[in-house]
């Protein structure tokens, strides 16, 4: 025990310092430093998994096979309400593998493993490489957070439309074409009529959601979708492009395609505005702007299409499928409230600019 406690395997600290370290690629220098300087505690548990992922580190199923570890393992743990997710540092400037040991909600990550094992054919998501001492272990991925330009008050419609979410646009594209299957989605399957008799939301949009809705019952297309596709999980090199996408607990496997891509350019607005001052008024105001008067909507929802198009969905149901994810939002934030940083009330604006936007002949199949 004495050992253990000269050298524990648990580095605790401040989340944003934590987060840093799992998720930024820094030199070597700066990243012992910091772990240096992180409190240490000993921890049983997380000795334990140090122990078993050097012992067990050859027989992962790594792509090519294992790498050469340069030290002896260092672990970084943060907390979180899914996992308790653990960096694992050998010596160098990224973490080796990432571990997640289950924190009561086992279901979240064995759903994580299905959809990495599902994704790994387009190079979009971490390579899974199997169970050691009770976690899933995982390739840990090299690269930084997605960077979200602040967007000015008054500007709103300057936004542009930044290389990084065309990269994303692409690599959605390449995911529905590698996970397209038949089988209903389930986003269909959610009660529509929460939306249907929401009390302020107009009248033309009330009726073209039905429409758009109806359009897309009989469709037997499905993909792989990620759920959380905000900046801090898409993660990008030095030059801008895509890595991949980390945290897979909340993919749904029978989805609709096109919601990751929108998903992720609302997200990239969002945060946008959460730098010069964010509040839902601004929110709807911008994405009105970025739809009618800036190239930024317009090529958000053409990249929402290809990936549609690359799982089969044909063009004449496409302004349907934008009409639907806008209308899924607005059921999410009634249903569950709680899990969402904005309200039913700009969701529903939004539904109603997107529906605006179209007549009910393009909206219709």
């Amino acid at each position: 025990m004495r050992e253990r406690l000269h050298q524990p395997s648990l580095v605790s600290g401040p989340r944003r310092m934590v987060e840093r370290l799992g998720r930024r690629v820094l030199s070597p220098r700066p990243v012992g430093r910091l772990i240096r300087a992180l409190p240490r505690r000993a921890d049983v548990e997380l000795d334990d998994l140090r122990e078993a992922l050097g012992r067990d580190w050859a027989r992962l199923d790594h792509a090519g096979g294992p790498p050469a570890l340069e030290g002896d393992l260092a672990l970084v743990a943060l907390d979180r309400s899914a996992a308790r997710t653990i960096f694992a540092f050998d010596g160098g400037a990224a973490p080796v593998a990432v571990a997640k040991l289950p924190g009561g909600r086992d279901e979240l990550l064995r759903n994580e493993v299905d959809a990495l094992r599902e994704a790994e054919g387009a190079a979009i998501a971490p390579r899974y490489l199997g169970t050691v001492g009770g976690s899933y272990v995982q390739e840990a991925l090299g690269g930084s957070p997605l960077l979200c330009a602040p967007i000015p008050r008054g500007r709103e419609a300057d936004v542009p439309w930044p290389d990084e979410l065309a990269g994303l646009g692409s690599a959605f594209a390449r995911l529905a074409r590698a996970t397209a299957k038949p089988g209903r989605p389930e986003e269909l399957d959610l009660p529509l009529e929460l939306a249907l008799e929401y009390p302020d939301l107009d009248g033309g949009a009330r009726a073209a959601l039905e429409d758009a809705w109806r359009s897309l019952d009989g469709l037997d297309i499905c993909v792989l979708r990620h759920g959380d596709t905000s900046p801090q999980n898409c993660l990008l090199g030095s030059d801008g492009r895509l890595v991949g996408i980390v945290d897979w607990e909340d993919a749904w496997s029978h989805a609709l395609p096109g919601f990751d891509a929108w998903n992720a350019a609302l997200a990239y607005l969002e945060r946008g505005l959460a730098a010069t001052g964010f509040s839902e008024e601004r929110l709807v105001r911008t994405f009105t702007a970025v739809q009618n008067e800036s190239g930024f909507w317009p090529a958000a929802a053409a990249a929402g299409r290809e990936a549609a198009r690359a799982a089969g969905v044909a063009d004449e149901q496409l302004d349907a499928l934008e009409v639907v994810f806008f209308g899924h939002r607005l059921i999410e934030r009634l249903s569950e409230p709680e899990l969402y940083p904005t309200t039913d009330w700009a969701a529903a604006r939004m539904l109603e600019v997107v529906c605006a936007s179209r007549t009910p002949s393009r909206t219709a199949s």
